[in-house]
């Protein structure tokens, strides 16, 4: 009977993911709440599309009505106490907005990040998803809901790539269970269109980009948000991570096409249905998404870069980057002001 109703509530939890509650403490980080409700806002607005359920999203805090956050915003929220099916829906805690407290420990938050750790802790108990960022993801190590140590990390949307020290940049989002996470703050756009692609589709997820990257929004997904994008669609998910494996020497369409033993007009068909690019686009995607990780990650020099992802010489990367996304390889640096930090 325990295992039926395990299932039953798995399933239902399923069909739920559309669902979001942005769970608020007082004093929360102001652009990563405004940017959740800008982009789901938008998401939920499009034009229904058959097959991807619109993204619902309540605002809730812990007393409910006005909340003020730490830069003065205030938002309408409902108490949490008198929301319904509270736990059956996706809970999105932004960052806190204050990271030393959080360091310091239960004892160091204030009464509402206090009593927003309990509900936490009750929402992961009755089997619900928890999508943090920042300093939220502190809180989530700190009351035991996340392993800070060694994690069991099923899913990451870095590409795989690492920092020196062999650990996942702070920009990767790790799904862990029923958590997923990022813990650069700033990374909250990433976090939004990955969670939107997983629980309503590539096209909602698409619709959001396309109104905050207005112009040329398709080329710019793979330099703006690496990674985020993955398309959702287990053949060409495939596809991408065979051509970043083989990099330098990106495998042709052909031999692509033998691998998964369809013909090359079949395979540029479906990729190009399923992600709007040609195969050689996406190609191309792929070695400027591992570009840009190597430039913000290592100490390579462009020209070792541009080699390590299949160009000839750094001008060709130096062009493509510039076209695809308006940015010059040596401004993805982290020792540069980079306006996509």
């Amino acid at each position: 009977m325990r295992k039926s109703c395990t299932a039953t509530r798995a399933r239902f939890h399923l069909r739920m993911r559309h669902q979001f509650v942005l769970m608020l403490p007082e004093g929360a980080h102001d652009p990563c709440v405004a940017i959740t409700l800008d982009v789901l806002g938008r998401a939920a607005a499009r034009e229904p599309c058959a097959g991807e359920p619109l993204p619902r999203l309540r605002v809730v805090s812990v007393r409910g009505g006005p909340l003020k956050l730490r830069s003065g915003m205030t938002v309408p929220t409902s108490a949490a106490a008198e929301t319904e099916g509270l736990h059956w829906s996706t809970w999105i805690v932004p960052d806190l907005g204050d990271d030393d407290s959080v360091a310091r420990g239960l004892a160091a938050l204030n009464s509402d990040v206090s009593r927003l750790a309990s509900l936490l802790i009750s929402h992961h108990r009755q089997g619900g998803e928890v999508v943090a960022s920042g300093s939220a993801v502190l809180l989530l190590e700190s009351i035991g809901l996340l392993s800070a140590t060694d994690p069991e990390i099923q899913e990451t949307t870095d590409s795989g790539a690492k920092t020196p020290q062999g650990k996942h940049s702070p920009r990767a989002i790790v799904v862990q269970g029923a958590f997923t996470t990022c813990k650069n703050a700033y990374a909250q756009l990433d976090l939004l269109i990955h969670l939107l692609r997983r629980s309503c589709g590539t096209r909602t997820a698409e619709a959001a980009l396309r109104h905050l990257l207005p112009g040329g929004w398709r080329d710019q997904i793979d330099a703006v948000i690496p990674g985020v994008m993955a398309h959702g669609d287990a053949l060409v998910d495939k596809i991408v991570s065979r051509i970043g494996d083989a990099l330098p020497n990106a495998p042709l369409i052909t031999d692509l096409a033998r691998e998964f033993c369809v013909s090359p007009r079949t395979l540029s068909r479906y990729v190009h249905k399923t992600t709007g690019k040609s195969t050689f686009a996406l190609v191309q995607s792929v070695r400027l998404r591992h570009a840009r990780a190597l430039l913000e990650r290592s100490r390579m020099s462009i020209e070792q870069v541009a080699a390590a992802v299949g160009y000839s010489d750094s001008t060709a990367l130096r062009r493509l980057m510039m076209r695809s996304a308006g940015v010059l390889p040596s401004e993805l640096r982290p020792t540069k002001a980079n306006h996509l930090t």
